[in-house]
This record gives structure tokens, sequence and C-alpha cells, in this order.
């Protein structure tokens, strides 16, 4: 439930100049978003009020952002399950964080916060393009939101993990590996 006091700060505060800052790992360039202090207390504000309403509806195949969970945790469980399928699929959301929809992440968050306050949330994390910038504290809560009904569609149907954009889909099949 979101309180009064995360409301307020919210909708009373001036976002900060945000600066950009190019950054290369795995063999691929990064545009992380700098956000001033202010701005950063803000988004853990915001942060820590929508995991009260969000984190119980994640998936128990998601790994990434979530207290308590790992990478590690996730191959633990891969190790015990995977013998007792024929094969897997192993695949990646291509420039994950740019890629997520305003539009449709806006709409599942409207179902539980008043517009304004999503329009305001959205305008911190918002690249000016396309997509969610990286370097906040809200953008990895945000992209386990947007993928939680996909998470739920996928484990319908096979044995699934996710951690962040990678997947690996457990199933009878041949080994099929994707990129993007």
């Amino acid at each position: 439930m979101l309180s009064h006091e995360t409301y307020n700060a919210v909708m009373s505060h001036a976002h900060g100049k945000i600066q950009t800052k190019t950054i290369r790992t795995n063999g691929k360039d990064r545009t992380i978003s700098l956000y001033t202090d202010k701005d950063q207390e803000i988004h853990r504000m915001v942060k820590d009020a929508l995991w009260k309403d969000y984190g119980k509806r994640f998936s128990p195949n998601c790994y990434a952002y979530i207290k308590g969970k790992s990478c590690a945790d996730a191959i633990i469980d891969i190790n015990k399950r995977a013998r007792s399928y024929g094969g897997y699929i192993r695949t990646d959301i291509k420039d994950f964080f740019p890629s997520i929809s305003i539009e449709i992440l806006g709409g599942i968050l409207r179902k539980a916060y008043p517009g304004e306050f999503v329009c305001k949330i959205l305008s911190f994390i918002s690249t000016g393009r396309a997509g969610i910038s990286q370097g906040s504290a809200l953008s990895p809560l945000l992209s386990n939101i947007y993928l939680t009904e996909f998470d739920k569609a996928i484990s319908a149907i096979s044995r699934y993990y996710r951690y962040s954009d990678d997947m690996l889909i457990l199933c009878e099949c041949s080994i099929i590996e994707t990129a993007g």
C-alpha cells in the first residue's frame, strides 16, 4: 500500500539533472544514468513501497533483484532438475532495459496506483528515448514487475528460470540457443 508520505514525497520532488555514463560490460556498451543523492533517496522510497505490493507476486522462477535469491540459487536448482529434462532453451532479451515499453509498464502500475503517481515515477526512470534507465534503484524492480505475467505464462508450460533478461527453459527438446 502506498503511504501518504511516499506519495507526497514523489509528487513534490523536482528531479535533478540526470547525467549519463557509458560503460562496457561483457563486450557491450551500456548507458548508465547517474542520479543525484536526493533522486536516489526518492527512488529507494518508491522501490520500498512497490516491493511491498509486488514482491510477493513475483514468480518463484525469477532470481534477479530479489532479496534472498541469487544466480547461484538458480544454478543449484537447475543442477537438481536438469537431468529429468531432455534439453533446454537458453535466451536473453536483447537490450532489455532500453526495450521495456513505458506504456505497458505504466498500464501495469496504473492497476494499483493513481495515474499521476505512475506518470511521475515513470518520468524518473524514462530515458527520453525508449525503455527505462539503468542506474536507478527503481529500474531492477520495475523490470521484474514488467515481466511478471510473462514469467507466469512460461512457468505454466515448462520449468523456467530467469535472471534479469537471461532465461533458461528446461524442456523435452534438443538444445537450442538464441540471442535476442
